[in-house]
């Protein structure tokens, strides 16, 4: 990942060919000592896990995509759970025949690069899971 530009509180950062987006933001996050952020990101990927969150089961499905997709749009959040880097995002991804698909991110890896804007806040966004939705929520 590279760091493009920063004004203030605002990152512009690249996340370059095969690099993972999760582990390059949970490094930068822990490096930048970020306890709350926003992001947004457009890019490509060629590897991406989606997950669906049925609420009365509580259960993730999840469903695995290793094709080329134009990324185009992807939003989230980091935050702290325990002390320890949490982050949640959501995206749609379109194939080459102009189908979307989205849902919430649990991996992805990027092909060509991603570009992303981070804005990043003083304080801390905490999470806790919480019994009644079975998610981690901000507290």
């Amino acid at each position: 990942m590279k760091l493009i530009l920063q004004e203030n509180n605002i990152s512009i950062l690249k996340i370059n060919h095969r690099e993972g987006i999760f582990e390059e933001l949970t490094k930068w996050a822990r490096e930048h000592n970020v306890r709350a952020a926003t992001f947004f990101f457009l890019g490509a990927a060629d590897e991406v896990e989606l997950w669906w969150y049925n609420t009365p089961e509580k259960k993730y499905y999840k469903k695995t995509f290793k094709e080329q997709w134009e990324i185009t749009s992807g939003i989230g959040n980091i935050a702290r759970k325990g002390g320890e880097v949490l982050i949640h995002m959501h995206g749609t991804f379109s194939d080459k025949e102009y189908r979307v698909y989205g849902g919430h991110i649990n991996k992805m890896v990027v092909s060509g690069a991603l570009e992303l804007r981070m804005e990043v806040f003083q304080g801390s966004i905490e999470k806790a899971y919480d019994e009644e939705t079975g998610l981690n929520l901000m507290q």
